[in-house]
Order: structure tokens, then C-alpha cells, then sequence
């Protein structure tokens, strides 16, 4: 088993703090990919997908956070 990395730990250690119990994020996007029946190719392209609208979602925060 590998360590956890620095984001890991911290989005583990944020789950704490709020009162969260951690997910098995793997776990948790197969249940989803299964879900929907994606094949290899389609569990690409929503890891894609998803790197996309996160990417996004950090833009539009970073913006907001300069605009005040």
C-alpha cells in the first residue's frame, strides 16, 4: 500500500474537520462508471471529462476570489 499524497492527506484531514467520513474515491467513480456502463474508453473520457469541469470549477473560483 502507497502513502497518501500531500492532496490526499488533506482532503482527509478537511473530512475530519468538518465532521466527514472519508470516501474510497476509487471505489466510488467505478460505482459510477458502472453505473452508466462505460467501457475502457469510456472511463477515459470521464476521467477527462471530470479533469475538465474541475479545472473549470478552479478557474472560476480563482476569478472570483480576485474580483473580492
Amino acid at each position: 500500500m502507497t502513502s497518501p499524497s500531500r492532496h490526499e492527506y488533506r482532503n482527509v484531514k478537511n473530512c475530519h474537520r468538518i465532521g466527514w467520513l472519508p470516501a474510497d474515491r476509487p471505489a466510488r467513480l467505478r460505482l459510477v462508471a458502472d453505473a452508466y456502463g462505460l467501457d475502457r474508453g469510456g472511463r477515459v473520457e470521464l476521467l477527462a471529462a471530470m479533469n475538465d469541469a474541475l479545472a473549470r470549477v478552479e478557474a472560476a473560483a480563482r476569478r472570483s476570489d480576485r474580483c473580492g
